[in-house]
């Protein structure tokens, strides 16, 4: 295999954004929309590097360009890498495109070592991720996650041509859209870089970031009807004026969202009939609105509604509203987010890669749907995104090939060949998993479920019977776990496991006292141990946590130590399958 130079592949990538930069709707600017002449040139520019890089290509059933790079034998589950390669109006040159030709490098990187390769290597360009043409978000990611909307059909773009026709007019059959969506067993995982949309890691002075989480999203189309009268002759105390009731609901989105820590944005408003001397009898607006935590969101929306309503009311106005949009939060896959972290620390040197939660949506949140995913962040100038002033650094664009790589590696590292899982006796396959989580019934029904085509399969039957564990399981199960910050006594294999998922939580004096405070402070609240998934979280984060949860109800903390037990088995059966296939003792 030669050595290669990451700056040159960093300097064929981002020759690459440039080449795709050119293929636009309006001279001068950046307008690629999905199932245009341009997105169909795109298509056909991505597929040329991706057959380069060794891979078969082909457009899927909604218009994704697809390369696949075969693993160590034919036919192997998938791990996915991409990103999308329509863009905003007027758009930058790296939201987007930056993430799949830096996944087309990494794959024209591992093509010589495809043969050591336990899954398949493919690599997607999405379609239609902005939703800038039609309006629906995500409808690449989504058709091939197998949540195709058929509602979307007869959504029309500013031309008044419908999706449908626009579907037909790229060459693809409407009647099998259902044909994109893949089989969870067929995919490993799925990966993504992208730039950061924010100036997090530009303070820090760092090129790359370990993504935590994806922002729930929720987009509406708003309505203040008035009444449209004679500017001149209609007195104040008569007005029934649709845009001042309009300007004071974009006030309110802004107070509310300010006060509750989310995200809102009205981006475009139309004003009803939109002459100088008559009065507004109609504002059309829209709302964006985004939070880390799907609760958050929600509350904040039912707080600018009533808002809304109520100055209405007292102007004698009528509000409308129709949710045109929305998009559960997503947490990252906690193994694949490590393998990001991996990379990200074999290729800066930092010992903590900075982890963040991401406010803007991507193509993961659909994915996420159909099988495991995870981010990384490139740092991009000043934060700026969806704008032509986009801009990101040579040898950050190195690195993040360098860390991309890593991580996949570092999947592949931790993929078992299944044949080992199904099989071993079944005594010992069930020594193994009693260590992940002591629940007898738990154990026997992922043993007796063998043999699984893949280990997705596996984890998912996992986590579906963990999903009936009944409450006196869950206090048996929990018993086995010591407290955050302390390590465990147990035999050696489950004491590297608990230490393992325990690293960094103590890291010096305060810390440590802290956590013993609030184990303390929680075990008298609730009577049982704190539990929290601590691998890939932070003292800090966990504190925060501890606190968060100690304002819940017995019912409503119960349910969450279930959730956090199930996550917590499910990463240790990743850490014990990962340990077959090198042949360690434990996890």
């Amino acid at each position: 295999m030669r050595a290669r130079d990451p700056l040159a592949d960093a300097r064929t990538a981002l020759d690459r954004c440039d080449a795709l930069a050119t293929l636009s709707a309006v001279e001068g600017r950046i307008d690629r929309f999905s199932l245009t002449p341009e997105h169909a040139a795109a298509s056909t520019l991505a597929a040329s590097w991706m057959h380069e890089a060794g891979m078969s290509t082909w457009t899927d059933a909604v218009g994704n360009v697809c390369g696949r790079l075969e693993g160590a034998t034919p036919g192997l589950p998938a791990l996915l890498l991409g990103s999308h390669l329509d863009t905003v109006p007027d758009a930058g040159r790296y939201d987007g495109p930056l993430g799949v030709v830096v996944a087309v490098a990494v794959a024209e990187r591992l093509r010589d070592r495809r043969a050591s390769l336990p899954f398949a290597l493919e690599v997607v360009g999405f379609s239609d991720e902005e939703g800038a043409r039609f309006g629906a978000a995500l409808t690449g990611s989504r058709g091939l996650a197998g949540t195709w909307d058929q509602s979307w059909w007869e959504q029309r773009d500013a031309d008044g041509t419908t999706l449908r026709e626009a579907f037909a007019r790229f060459g693809l059959d409407p009647a099998r859209a259902g044909d994109a969506a893949r089989d969870p067993g067929s995919l490993v995982g799925y990966l993504e870089s992208h730039i950061e949309q924010g100036s997090y890691l530009e303070a820090a002075d760092l090129p790359l970031g370990v993504v935590r989480s994806i922002a729930g999203a929720r987009r509406f189309t708003l309505s203040v009807v008035g009444e449209a009268r004679h500017a001149g002759g209609t007195p104040y105390d008569r007005r029934r004026d649709a845009l001042v009731g309009a300007s004071h609901a974009v006030i309110d989105v802004e107070r509310i969202a300010r006060a509750e820590g989310v995200v809102a944005t009205v981006g475009s408003m139309q004003v009803h009939p939109g002459a100088v001397n008559v009065v507004p009898g109609r504002a059309d607006f829209t709302l964006d609105l985004r939070a880390e935590r799907d609760v958050d969101r929600d509350r904040a929306w039912d707080l600018i509604a009533d808002a809304i309503e109520k100055r209405c009311a007292e102007r004698g106005l009528a509000f409308e509203a129709t949710e045109t949009h929305r998009a559960p939060a997503v947490e990252m896959d906690p193994h694949l987010r490590d393998a990001i972290a991996t990379g990200v620390r074999a290729t800066t040197g930092q010992d903590a890669p900075m982890v963040l939660t991401s406010l803007a949506g991507h193509d993961a949140m659909a994915i996420a749907t159909v099988t495991p995913v995870a981010m990384q962040f490139v740092r991009c100038r000043d934060g700026v995104s969806h704008h032509p002033d986009e801009s990101v650094r040579v040898d950050d664009v190195g690195a993040a090939i360098d860390a991309f790589e890593a991580a996949v590696l570092a999947v592949a590292a931790s993929t078992v060949d299944l044949a080992t899982v199904n099989a071993m006796p079944g005594a010992e396959l069930a020594a193994a998993l009693t260590r992940c989580a002591d629940v007898p019934r738990w154990v026997e029904a992922v043993v007796t479920a063998r043999p699984y085509e893949s280990v997705a399969a596996l984890l998912q039957h996992a986590d579906a019977a963990a999903a009936t564990w009944t409450d006196e399981e869950v206090d048996h199960a929990l018993a086995q776990h010591p407290r955050i910050g302390e390590r465990s006594r147990r035999p050696a294999a489950e004491a590297a496991m608990s230490a393992r998922e325990q690293s960094r939580v103590a890291t010096d004096d305060d810390v440590a006292a802290r956590l013993q405070a609030g184990n303390a402070a929680y075990e008298k609240r609730f009577d049982r141990v704190f539990l929290v998934r601590a691998a890939g979280r932070d003292a800090e984060e966990i504190l925060a946590l501890l606190e968060d949860r100690l304002g819940n109800d017995d019912a409503t903390e119960r349910e969450v130590v279930r959730a956090e037990l199930r996550e917590i088995a499910t990463l240790r059966l990743q850490s014990v399958v990962a340990a077959l296939r090198t042949g360690k003792d434990g996890a």
